[in-house]
């Protein structure tokens, strides 16, 4: 018996398996992630002021996402007068 042959790989009739490792979270466990309040999240999300990712009408957020919002939202320390202020090494 032969078994039937697959479809090539640039068939657009076969979709592109999901990425097992890629976490997709709902905006409420991404905020508790991050500490924040869904609410927020969602409205920058909206405004596309954020990384994410929407799944037909759901809003997702990647790992990858939340690093982003993470470093966006990293300064470096500064003083009073806006200087900033070096890496204290013992």
């Amino acid at each position: 018996m032969s078994r039937p042959k697959e479809a090539a790989s640039g068939s657009p009739d076969q979709a592109a398996a999901p990425d097992p490792s890629v976490q997709l979270y709902t905006a409420e466990q991404a905020a508790a992630l991050l500490q924040i309040s869904p609410w927020w999240l969602r409205r920058k999300a909206t405004a596309r002021q954020v990384p994410c990712t929407f799944v037909g009408k759901y809003l997702r957020f990647s790992t990858a996402d939340l690093e982003h919002i993470i470093r966006a939202g990293a300064h470096p320390a500064t003083s009073r007068d806006g200087r900033s202020v070096p890496d204290q090494q013992a």
